[in-house]
């Protein structure tokens, strides 16, 4: 009470102010209060020129003094009035753009400096005096569009105790509930406050509203505590409004802000909202959670890497978190979201189903442990209850969901976990027993519903049976067919059901087929355990009995047929049954109604051929004749007057199928004389003659036709049918015959046949086969109907297939196009049917295109038609996906000698070469390597050529040095141009080392004497052949001694011997080469000296001048300078590459004309950057050698400097910085002037604001843009070393910190340097521009892969935003680089007057090169450990009682972000950063200490609950541990002890890792190798020594042995990781030989059962050993004995593997068993990594002449040895 009276006076003393202020405070409020109203009531014109003149008189000022004044003297109901009076005046300011800004001036008067007036009236906690404060927070908020809600977020403090006390609902509104009258609610606290609340997060930027949501927790909570029980429907719907739009659809919020804010409290309390009576907040309630959990884009859940697997396949860890449901343990990564569908009751309504389904579908990690936790809710024994019902829908879409994505997607040899893939498939509620039981339930739904689950659950067992197929996964596919077996109920239950069905309902027909289904399935995935005994009466014999059958019933024979044949019983479907018809013929009879569909048409035809396929009654063709078939009959039954006839043809189909079947030879016999037409229709002519054919036998004819037609267009011989028509059915006439069944004058009888009244025109409008049959030629381009079915798809190849072969026909555009209209037809069917035979029709149309030798006359036109369509097929083949493997051995078959193709094989000699050629070229772009370069070698256009070896070279094929010579030796006479771009595209072979020897007696694989003859002699056909052979030279297999004896031959021609003489300038002590080389150079140097070079051989000028420029030394100076005068004469070349490199090797800028030029060269290069779009070759090459030119002494000297700025600023200010090749240049032109030319300020302005510049920094990812960020930062570096002072400017540090990615890469090395320049110049840190702080985690890496790069410093209008990624920390933990380059001095004082430019880019060439070499994915340590000080969540400032400051470490944050971790790492590190890593540890044990002592006085005063006692006494004991350790650290650096090697203190690092998790097996020892010494050890690897000797003491206890070999496996893998990423010097190598581990790791390699993963980080361990220890570990070859042993391991790996080629096999291997390729990709692998280590230790051996000696010199033998 002292203290409040001291603040406000006495009452009397109050009671005095107020009564002396009263008239003059009343007549002013008076005032504005008319005011106000006089606004309000205005309607058009408002007059606010009086509410101005008020505020501007000061009004406003004694306004706010009153309100204040009021509140001090308890006057509450003049406090209330003028808190509703401020709040209509703000309201009013807020409408007229005039008065906003006296409105601005209130709020920022209210906030500065009365915020303690809000405080009270808050406090007061009545809702006279609250909800007014409240109201005028809201319009503070809503002023403007939120233009002053950062302000209020500064200066009011939410963390106020009643804040959350006015969001608790008095005991009035709690006994109302929910549905209290909306008036009262709004009168109420709570309403008020969440109205507030909720406009203030709505209007607040995504950085304001994040801090607001989640440092107000309490406020939260209180909201969530009351939603159901206080809050009306209207505030409900916009509270989850605002959770919805502003929360979840906040696309800045990460996955952890939003589960930190919805939490599940929140969730539980808005699944009551279910219940609800309002259906709007019923919506809006799943609105909610559809997008809290189903969302792909704005959900809360975490990426999942296990889903079907126990363990993460990436790195074999389980990340999630540990949940138990029902004794069954489970590790989830979005266990907020499993306890949401905990609440859910989805049994008892579908919008509750339906949403959790679409969860569970976002999420599958959820589906196994909810099915689990389904079975806590009690059994499934079926029961007549909305439960059972609901349950059971729920769990059929359960058993429904797909396959999840990641699962399709994933590629790992580890199989999913069985009692996970389970769940997915048949829950474990669903019992074998509760089947039962439901199976014999008396009630036939309850059975039907079970059966459905049952049916829902093998569907899906196939898909995932061959979904394992397809993933190698086969024996887990076994293990998971037997526990499922196990799960249903056994067979003869289902038979008995089955029966029991019949027999209380026989036209009962659902239950059924139900179990038909099952039965198909269960034989198809338990064909070894299926077999039925059905009785002699049964279902499926009744059906056959009948002469008519629906669909139902169709469909129950359809899955009997299938499983039948998986019984002991046969099916005799072709015998007509007493009385009725076979079931073949009743088939028919429902395929051919009107009333069938076009899929039931395609089902029955499909069974009947099924059926008939495995009996000879049709011949192979196109497609099933079945289909032909069914389509006659459906023109049949059209025929609605004739249908009383149709027995007749049922009888004569019985006839015919049963006589086919039972003697199938004698009518292949009969049919010898037909062109061994199908044996179905010759028995169909047998017994025509028994047919009867009384009354009306036209309809019969009628159909006859149409069916033979049909057969005719599907593949049967039409000569044969015609023939068998004239000699058995005498009664179709001949003009029938000619119409419809000959192909000759097809387009004609296509006239007659739609002006007839066959079959065929009725049935155009149903038949899309019949109506292409019947289209005229000229209407193929006009179809706008599309195929349905193969029979359809297969009458467009007839149709094109006419075409084709009809001579009267031409080839041209329209034939081109109609052809692939038609085709793209085929295409767009064969996306929905991919087993369409459309490679069926391709050996027909190769026939066509290559005739054979014998056949003298050849058909050309038919040939180029049949080429046109073998290429549209391809096309077809390639872009669909589908069936282009056969495509391409289909051709290799017919075109090559051989069943196997290897490269270069020959064509099949019953063929013309010329014809293969012209075949192979059309089809080329789908054919396979083999062919392609097979065709090569063959005589073919050089167009052709161009393309194939374009096609090669893109999809990084070789090719050999045989064809390249071939390629030469035909394009000798071609045209100039042609030949000029093969050489181009050869080439590129070349310079890529893409060209392979055919043979070879050298052992490093270089070109022999015979084959370089050889090849030159193909390089002499053609003058223009300078290209290749330039690229030639520098091939990798070039060999000088076996060129040299030819060199003669190469004379005669100027390019070639131009070329050779500059391209082996160094082997002029070679006695024939110098002669040679003499020879030339003095014979072109003489015409260029002499300018009698003539303009015809202007071409080969650039060459020659690059030639003499080589041999520039040769000549004396009156030479070079007779050469020079005739090289700036030359108008046409004085901007060359050529010119400038003879210029630069001259090195006389004196000599007149020199000066001119380089300015004009200048000047050129300016103009040429201005105005072009696009760069030429030609121009990349003149700039080069304009940078070797400007790194020479005397050229700076000589340069205008402002030709120097204007190139500067064309370059800086363009797109022209995104090309590597100029950035190079500008790097040379701003190092080779003098610091004061260059006007930095500006350049520094113009690169900075140019978005180019911006993306490469922030957007470019591709392989060359790390160099390209390097090359643009070093030129802005540069521009900004050269006047730091004016440089250092807010614009320019802002911009660079969002270029700033934290790490050791070269760039950001180099902005961190122009950082740290800036500050020291304007004394001001960046980082008090922080805003907030991001911390990125590893379930949140999949969004940054969607969104692309997550920056680490981002502009905001709030500040900076800091971003740091987990992920990021943790591959700083595992790569950490030791050695790190240094940024270059290039302006230092020694070097001020220097401008040596070359001394300066090899430095920066050097910096890039070294920093690359080391490793960049890292945080700079000395960065990130300087910069978490400043992160108040790992460093907090606390002032004691006494104002003292001081700053408390967070531990637990430290440890979950890595960065403790990091920190023990980096001690390895310099001393600068290591000194800061110790001042962090010793701050860290401090604050473990004071807050240990602080829980241990808590655990004293609250000894009392023993829950919170236990939960302490872990935590303390969990903080203790980690204080031993880091005590031990800081032990060692005082005792000064011997220094500790990076491998010691990287499994420090990952020691700290064990000691947080409990459950994993090594925690123990780690927790004991903590406590086993006082200091940390020089020689104490941890745990390594433990692991080595484990393995022996295991195998002596047989009784564990299995048992403890797995946890040995776990340990040995954590040793072995961590030996492999830690060993980084020389000193680690040298510490790991004398422990003898190498040794130790060789014998491991030995054990049978290690695994891959093991295998392979032993192998990387001793190819880091080469690289990190000074000598490569030349211990390990002399006393090891490595190279025998790595030798004889890979001759064992090279006996396993296939012999053929391994990657050119991996489409046969993938067709064949996909476990067998992955085990083959497995040991090719582990063979490349050997081998890779043989030849590096083949070089170390070379490099020591002891070891050469040691090794007899068998080093290259070992190469020899790897390369046969």
């Amino acid at each position: 009470m002292s203290n409040h009276s001291e603040a406000y006076g006495s009452r009397d003393q109050r009671r005095e102010k107020y009564t002396q202020g009263k008239e003059f405070e009343d007549g002013t409020l008076e005032t504005l209060e008319s005011i106000i109203s006089a606004v309000e009531d205005e309607t058009l014109s408002k007059d606010y020129q009086p509410l101005i003149v008020f505020f501007q008189r000061g009004f406003g000022a004694q306004l706010v003094q009153t309100w204040s004044y009021y509140a001090q003297v308890n006057n509450h109901g003049k406090f209330s009035k003028t808190t509703s009076l401020l709040t209509k005046t703000l309201r009013v300011l807020s409408s007229d753009t005039s008065t906003v800004t006296i409105g601005s001036g209130l709020i920022r008067l209210i906030l500065t400096d009365y915020t303690k007036v809000l405080y009270r009236g808050l406090n007061n906690m009545r809702a006279q005096l609250t909800n007014p404060i409240l109201r005028l927070l809201k319009q503070i908020v809503n002023f403007n569009n939120g233009q002053h809600i950062e302000e209020l977020v500064s200066y009011f403090d939410f963390s106020l105790p009643i804040l959350p006390r006015l969001l608790v609902p008095s005991k009035s509104e709690l006994a109302n509930g929910n549905s209290s009258a909306d008036s009262s609610k709004h009168d109420s606290l709570r309403f008020t406050f969440i109205k507030f609340w909720l406009t203030l997060i709505s209007n607040a930027s995504p950085f304001v509203r994040k801090e607001l949501l989640t440092e107000n927790f309490k406020i939260m909570s209180n909201l969530f505590k009351f939603m159901n029980k206080a809050d009306s429907d209207k505030l409900s719907e916009h509270i989850l409004s605002v959770f919805i739009n502003d929360i979840l659809k906040e696309k800045s919020f990460k996955r952890t802000t939003k589960t930190k804010i919805l939490n599940e409290l929140a969730a539980s309390k808005i699944h009551h909202f279910y219940y609800s009576s309002n259906k709007n907040l019923v919506k809006k309630a799943n609105e909610f959670f559809l997008t809290f959990g189903a969302s792909r884009d704005f959900s809360v859940a975490f990426p999942d890497n296990c889903v079907w697997f126990k363990n993460s396949v990436a790195d074999g860890a389980s990340h999630g978190a540990p949940i138990t449901v029902n004794q069954v343990e489970f590790q989830i990564h979005n266990k907020l979201l499993f306890n949401t569908l905990r609440l859910f009751k989805p049994w008892e309504d579908t919008l509750q189903l339906g949403t959790l389904i679409k969860i569970l579908e976002n999420v599958p990690e959820l589906v196994a442990p909810y099915s689990i936790f389904l079975t806590t809710n009690g059994n499934y024994d079926p029961k007549m209850t909305s439960y059972w019902f609901g349950i059971t829908l729920l769990i059929n879409k359960i058993i429904n969901l797909k396959i999840p994505q990641f699962m399709e997607k994933v590629d790992s040899n580890i199989p999913p976990a069985t009692s996970l893939v389970i769940e997915n498939i048949l829950p474990s509620l669903l019992t074998k027993s509760s089947l039962v039981k439901s199976l014999q339930f008396e009630t036939p739904i309850i059975r039907q519903l079970a059966c459905q689950s049952i049916v829902l659950a093998l569907k899906k067992l196939e898909k995932v049976s061959t979904f394992y197929d397809q993933k190698g996964w086969r024996n887990e596919k076994t293990i998971l067919l037997n526990e499922f077996h196990t799960r249903i109920p056994d067979l003869p239950i289902f038979v008995s059901t089955l029966s029991n069905s019949l027999a209380s309902n026989k036209d009962n027909r659902i239950l059924p087929l139900s179990i038909s289904i099952i039965f198909n399935y269960y034989s198809k995935m338990f064909p070894n355990l299926f077999s039925i005994n059905l009785p002699s009466s049964n279902i499926y014999t009744d059906i056959m009995q009948k002469s008519k059958i629906s669909g139902i019933e169709f469909a129950i024979l359809d899955n009997y047929l299938q499983f039948q044949e998986f019984n002991s019983t046969q099916t005799r479907w072709w015998n007509p049954s007493s009385g009725g018809n076979s079931l073949f013929t009743l088939l028919l009879k429902l395929a051919s109604s009107k009333n069938a569909s076009n899929v039931i048409t395609t089902r029955i035809s499909n069974l009947l051929d099924e059926l008939t396929r495995t009996n000879v009654i049709f011949n192979i063709s196109l497609i099933s004749p079945v289909m032909a078939l069914v389509n006659s009959l459906q023109g049949l039954s059209l025929q609605v007057s004739e249908i009383d006839n149709m027995e007749q043809v049922w009888k004569w189909f019985d006839e015919t199928i049963s006589r086919v079947v039972k003697t199938p030879y004698k009518y292949v016999d009969m049919a010898k004389e037909y062109n061994y037409i199908s044996p179905f229709i010759m028995c169909l002519s047998e017994q025509w003659k028994y047919v009867d054919k009384s009354g009306n036998p036209e309809f019969l004819i009628k159909w006859l036709i149409l069916f033979l037609r049909n057969m005719i267009f599907i593949g049967e011989d039409h000569i044969g049918i015609d023939k068998l028509v004239k000699n058995v059915f005498p009664e179709v006439s001949d003009h029938d015959v000619n119409i419809y069944l000959k192909l000759d004058s097809f387009e004609e009888n296509i006239k007659k046949t739609n002006s007839s009244n066959s079959l065929i025109s009725s049935m155009k409008s149903s038949s899309f086969f019949q109506y292409i049959s019947a289209l005229p030629s000229k209407n193929l381009m006009n179809i706008s109907r599309l195929p349905v079915n193969k029979l359809d798809a297969a009458g467009i190849l007839f149709r094109v297939q006419l075409l084709v072969e009809d001579d009267s026909v031409v080839y041209d555009n329209w034939f081109e196009a109609t052809a692939c209209e038609l085709t793209g037809k085929i295409a767009s069917y064969m996306v929905t049917d991919t087993e369409f035979p459309i490679i069926k029709v391709l050996e027909r149309y190769i026939n066509f295109a290559l005739p054979k030798l014998a056949i003298e006359k050849r058909n050309a036109l038919l040939m180029k038609k049949s080429r046109f369509m073998c290429n549209l097929i391809g096309a077809v083949c390639f872009e669909t996906g589908h069936q282009l493997v056969e495509f391409r051995e289909i051709i290799q078959k017919v075109v090559f000698s051989g069943e196997n193709v290897e490269e270069y094989a020959n064509y099949n000699e019953l063929y013309q070469k010329e014809d293969v050629n012209a075949f192979l070229t059309s089809v080329s772009e789908y054919l396979s390597t083999s062919a392609l370069t097979s065709l090569l070698m063959c005589s073919t256009k050089l167009e052709s050529t161009r393309n194939i070896l374009q096609k090669l070279f893109n999809e990084g094929k070789t090719i050999k040095i045989s064809l390249v010579k071939n390629i030469l030796n035909k394009a000798a006479n071609e045209d100039p141009a042609s030949i000029k771009e093969v050489n181009i595209s050869l080439a590129k072979f070349f310079e890529e080392n893409k060209v392979c020897v055919d043979a070879s007696s050298d052992p490093m694989g270089k070109l022999s004497l015979s084959e370089t003859t050889s090849l030159i002699n193909s390089f002499v056909s053609s003058d223009l052949n300078y290209l290749v052979l330039k690229a030639f030279y520098r091939w990798e297999h070039f060999s000088f001694p076996s060129f040299i004896p030819s060199i003669w031959r190469i004379k005669d021609s100027p390019l070639l011997s131009i070329v050779t003489t500059a391209a082996l300038f160094k082997h002029m002590q070679d006695k024939d080469f110098s002669a040679f080389a003499h020879e030339t150079i003095s014979k072109y140097g003489n015409e260029i000296a002499k300018s009698t070079y003539t303009t015809s051989k202007s071409e080969i000028f650039d060459e020659i001048l690059n030639m003499i420029t080589t041999y520039i030394d040769f000549y004396d100076e009156t030479k070079r300078n007779e050469i020079l005068k005739c090289v700036l004469s030359q108008s046409d070349h004085k901007y060359h590459a050529a010119t400038v490199r003879y210029i630069a090797a001259h090195n006389n800028f004196t000599y007149p004309g020199v000066e001119t030029w380089l300015h004009k060269t200048l000047l050129y290069l300016t103009k040429y950057l201005s105005e072009r779009k696009v760069i030429s070759n030609s121009f990349f090459e003149l700039l080069r050698a304009m940078a070797e030119l400007l790194k020479l002494e005397e050229v700076p000297n000589k340069l205008n400097v402002k030709i120097i700025n204007s190139q500067l600023e064309a370059i800086l200010g363009s797109e022209w910085i995104k090309q590597i090749k100029v950035l190079e240049y500008v790097i040379v032109l701003i190092f080779c002037v003098s610091k004061k030319s260059i006007q930095s300020q500006r350049m520094v302005q113009l690169l900075l604001s140019n978005d180019s510049y911006s993306s490469i920094m922030i957007k470019d990812n591709d392989e060359d843009s790390s160099y390209r960020k390097f090359l643009s930062t070093m030129i802005l570096f540069s521009l900004f070393s050269i006047d730091p002072v004016v440089n250092s400017t807010p614009i320019v540090q802002e911009k660079l910190l969002t270029f700033y990615s934290g790490t050791i890469s070269s760039n950001d090395k180099l902005i961190l340097k122009i950082l740290e320049t800036i500050e020291s110049h304007t004394a001001t840190s960046w980082t008090n521009m922080i805003f907030s702080w991001e911390f990125i985690k590893d379930e949140e890496e999949e969004i940054l892969e969607a969104i692309g790069d997550t920056r680490l410093i981002t502009k905001e209008r709030e500040g900076l935003i800091l971003t740091l990624q987990k992920n990021m920390i943790k591959k700083s933990i595992d790569r950490y680089v030791l050695e790190r380059p240094q940024v270059p001095e290039l302006y230092t004082d020694s070097n001020t007057n220097n401008y040596d430019a070359t001394t300066r880019c090899d430095l920066v060439k050097k910096y890039y090169d070294d920093t690359e070499r080391s490793g960049v994915d890292m945080y700079d340590p000395l960065f990130l450990l300087l910069l978490i000080i400043h992160n108040k969540e790992l460093v907090k400032m606390v002032k004691d009682d006494e104002g003292n400051v001081t700053y408390r470490y967070e531990f637990e944050n430290f440890l979950d972000c890595k960065i403790f971790q990091f920190i023990i790492c980096s001690l390895s590190d310099c001393h600068t950063v290591a000194n800061i890593s110790y001042e962090h540890l010793s701050n860290l044990a401090s604050s473990l200490e004071k807050k240990t002592a602080q829980m241990n006085l808590e655990k004293q005063i609250t000894s009392k609950d023993n829950e919170r006692k236990e939960s302490d006494s872990d935590l303390i004991k969990y903080n203790s541990i980690y204080q031993v350790l880091i005590k031990r650290i800081l032990y060692q650096r005082q005792q000064n002890q011997d220094p500790i090697n990076p491998l010691i203190w990287f499994s420090i690092s990952r020691i700290v890792d064990l000691l947080g998790s409990p459950t994993a097996p090594l925690h123990e020892k780690a927790y004991r190798w903590v406590l086993s010494n006082s200091t940390i050890r020089s020689w104490d690897i941890p745990m390594v020594s433990d692991v080595m000797m484990s393995y022996n003491k295991r195998q002596q206890d047989d009784n564990k042995k299995e048992i403890d070999m797995e946890i040995y496996y776990g340990e040995l893998s954590w040793v072995l990781t961590t030996i492999c990423k830690g060993i980084k010097t020389d000193e680690d190598y040298k510490m790991l030989e004398k422990k003898g581990v190498f040794e130790w790791l060789l014998n491991l390699i030995n054990m049978p059962y290690l695994k891959e993963r093991l295998r392979e980080l032993i192998y990387f361990i001793f190819y880091k050993v080469q690289r990190v220890a000074d000598d490569g570990g030349l211990n390990l070859i002399s006393r090891n004995g490595i190279v025998s042993f790595f030798e004889v391991l890979n001759n064992n790996i090279k006996s396993r593997l296939p012999q053929d080629d391994i990657l050119n096999n991996i489409g046969t291997l993938r067709n064949e068993n996909r476990g067998t390729l992955n085990t083959t990709l497995r040991l090719a692998q582990e063979q490349n990594g050997i081998e890779k280590l043989l030849l590096g230790y083949n070089e170390l051996v070379k490099s020591q002449k002891r070891l050469i000696l040691w090794t007899e010199g068998d080093s290259d033998n070992v190469v020899k040895r790897l390369r046969k």
